[in-house]
């Protein structure tokens, strides 16, 4: 809804948004009508190229966890990517402590699943449990 990505541009980031539902951009535009965050339709699993390596900061908040577990491993290698040499990810998700697949949806992430951001390069820096 737009929410985060005004946060941040109030903080001084250069923020750009994005959403595969042009409905949803629209209706941020429209909340945010002033706003300097560039909000685009974009399809998580075809982004644009020029994306690559691109951004400082990445936030993930809870979109892998509400899609399918057989979808995990291409969704983290189009998200991976994003992040530029010595940027930082931040991943905003609930976490099950087995492999075994979940009720759900949400489906809580794996250490596993966690562990693959790590395997594309990556590092973890720190964890906060709540």
């Amino acid at each position: 809804m737009g929410d985060d990505a005004e946060g941040l541009a109030k903080l001084g980031f250069q923020v750009t948004a994005f959403d595969i539902s042009t409905k949803a951009i629209a209706w941020c535009q429209e909340r945010f009508p002033n706003s300097s965050v560039n909000y685009v339709v974009a399809d998580l699993l075809a982004l644009n190229s020029e994306w690559h390596r691109k951004f400082d900061l990445v936030i993930e908040s809870r979109t892998i966890q509400a899609l399918p577990v057989e979808m995990r491993s291409q969704v983290i290698n189009c998200i991976a990517p994003l992040v530029a040499n010595r940027g930082t990810l931040l991943v905003i998700t609930r976490i099950r402590d087995n492999d075994s697949v979940p009720d759900g949806p949400p489906w809580p992430l794996s250490e596993k699943e966690l562990a693959e951001f790590i395997e594309l390069g990556l590092q973890e820096v720190r964890r906060n449990l709540f």
